[in-house]
């Protein structure tokens, strides 16, 4: 918030002081907010990613059917979007995995489509080059699952190795080790496959597969869809709470804060 808002705010008259709780809310989440929306949020992912455990068919490893794997996968899966806001190196690299801007041709921002997508980020980064764009502007999503099923395979296979390697020890020490070390790859795959839960989930988003994530843009735009990006209707809401103004009357901060959410678009996650 720029040093004028702050004053501002520190001056709200004491009639509107119990908005205050409100619109510092607001102000984490004009800071905290990506460029992206976040879409299905901490829930939704957690939900997807437990559907998923659950529904496994029984060939499957036994670790990977019991409700605690169910549960971490569906915990874990919340991370992807947990990490955002480490730093700009991070942020630069690993944010453009959770979305794919696909134009109303079927484009992605002019570059390759969605259908005939090259079959390597590196061929994909050249195809946008020639459009004008790179895949930090366009988004990779499709690529981030790739990544995700590939190191699950690989997982896979150490722990099937690890554990033929266990059952077949007779070496007391070296067996222990070999139970060790198949554990830490058992907690390894959840890992994975929390992540590849989060990037099918962001998959399954319409938002994340758009130019228009953020309002309709600068498109043709025959239907008269909205403009208006909810950033900006959420910073126009802070405005009128820091001024003082009484939008809310009669109504409970619990009661203020889900209607400015829901006013902006947002939706609370827990």
């Amino acid at each position: 918030m720029p040093p004028s808002e702050v004053l501002a705010f520190q001056q709200i008259p004491q009639h509107t002081a119990d908005m205050k709780p409100i619109a510092l809310t607001l102000c984490f989440l004009v800071w905290l907010s990506p460029g992206h929306a976040l879409a299905w949020g901490g829930s939704g992912h957690r939900m997807i990613a437990q559907a998923a455990l659950e529904s496994l068919p029984a060939d499957l490893p036994p670790f990977l059917r019991t409700p605690k794997a169910a549960a971490d996968v569906g915990e874990l899966a919340r991370e992807p979007d947990r990490w955002k806001g480490a730093g700009k190196v991070h942020d630069q690299n690993r944010d453009p995995a959770h979305f794919l801007d696909i134009m109303d041709d079927g484009s992605i921002l002019g570059g390759p489509r969605l259908e005939t997508l090259p079959a390597t980020r590196k061929d994909y980064e050249a195809a946008l080059k020639i459009a004008g764009t790179n895949s930090w502007d366009a988004g990779y999503l499709p690529y981030a699952i790739l990544d995700a099923q590939q190191q699950l395979t690989k997982d896979l296979a150490f722990w099937r190795v690890i554990s033929a390697a266990e059952r077949l020890e007779r070496n007391p020490e070296r067996r222990a080790w070999l139970n060790a070390d198949r554990a830490r790859r058992e907690y390894l795959i959840l890992v994975t496959l929390g992540q590849l839960s989060h990037y099918l989930g962001d998959g399954s988003q319409p938002l994340h597969l758009t130019v228009h994530f953020n309002g309709w843009g600068d498109f043709p735009n025959p239907q008269g869809y909205t403009l208006a990006r909810y950033m900006a209707r959420l910073k126009a809401i802070l405005s009128l709470l820091i001024s003082g103004k009484q939008m809310f009357a009669g109504l409970s901060r619990p009661q203020s804060l889900l209607m400015v959410l829901w006013t902006c678009g947002l939706r609370p996650t827990y």
